[in-house]
């Protein structure tokens, strides 16, 4: 029996949880193995074996490494947040020592590195829908980090001929979403507002901000099927090429509720530095392996919803 090994970094994270998932559906004779900072796999997460390793300790990352040799990686480890240090620690020197110890220990691993739709930053309404191919000029650490580490996988497929694919996805929405994304932030907000009965009354930033969204289950459908290919070197948009406005986002998970909404605008919820539009075209992933968006929006959003009261109840 050819059994493969499939290794997700970060993987209790919100991605990597339904990662799993699919992985034990498309086949029996995927090992499906994960690490994470936790000690230990929370019950409902489906790994067959879970391991405490941080990615940016190299020491204890190469003897892991040295030892599995994985068929299969998808990076999914990262981290969003204030801290600049630990933005480029975690994204960017965490992604190197991986990529390095891999090159060492197991150079036929196939890797699916992420990136981010942060990557392409301020864009002219001529470029809209984004390509692969458009400049990336992005505006903030978490776009740089994941754009540094885009180049340096692609460095390494060059010098080293690693089997190295990259995903490109936009704003992903679905179940168990964290309240760091923007939508787990909205679902934070309209859940603690529903105790005034007869109406939400949510405050928030920038609403005209336009975003494309794409269901978790679509993006985590087409890591799987860049691995099984062969598209080293190459980077495609997972996204639904589609724009909503963060205030569109807020009315329609509001509307879940049956209650009315009153958006209020709070300038201290703004984010700067912002971009007013950001949606791709997935054109080329569609041509390279049929990926297409299969979710609406609004099923993920309500399917969001849904598993967020559930679990916050």
């Amino acid at each position: 029996m050819n059994v493969k090994t499939a290794l997700i970094t970060g993987a209790l994270g919100f991605c990597a949880r339904h990662l799993t998932g699919k992985l034990h559906d498309l086949d029996d004779e995927i090992r499906v193995c994960g690490i994470d900072l936790a000690e230990q796999a929370p019950s409902g997460i489906t790994l067959d074996d879970y391991f405490q390793v941080d990615i940016c300790n190299p020491d204890k990352l190469e003897g892991f490494i040295k030892l599995l040799k994985p068929d299969w990686i998808f990076h999914l480890a990262g981290f969003i947040g204030d801290n600049l240090s630990h933005i480029y620690s975690v994204n960017f020197m965490g992604s190197i020592y991986l990529l390095e110890l891999v090159r060492k220990y197991s150079p036929e691993s196939r890797i699916v590195i992420i990136g981010s739709s942060a990557e392409y930053g301020l864009a002219s309404p001529k470029d809209f829908p984004l390509i692969e191919d458009h400049p990336c000029h992005p505006i903030n650490a978490y776009g740089i980090s994941k754009h540094a580490v885009v180049l340096a996988g692609l460095n390494y497929v060059q010098s080293h001929r690693m089997k190295i694919v990259i995903a490109r996805p936009f704003n992903i929405v679905g179940t168990g979403i964290p309240e760091t994304l923007v939508v787990g932030a909205i679902l934070k907000r309209i859940k603690n507002s529903l105790n005034q009965k007869d109406k939400l009354i949510i405050k928030m930033g920038n609403l005209h901000t336009e975003r494309d969204f794409i269901d978790v289950n679509d993006v985590v459908d087409a890591y799987i099927k860049m691995v099984q290919g062969d598209f080293w070197g190459e980077i495609f948009n997972i996204c639904s090429g589609k724009p909503y406005s963060i205030r569109r986002i807020v009315e329609l998970i509001a509307s879940f509720s049956g209650l009315p909404v009153e958006i209020e605008y709070d300038p201290a919820l703004v984010r700067l530095p912002d971009i007013d539009v950001s949606f791709g075209s997935y054109a080329k992933a569609n041509g390279a392996f049929g990926f297409k968006p299969l979710v609406d929006i609004e099923q993920a959003l309500f399917e969001a919803w849904q598993q967020y009261m559930k679990s916050n109840s």
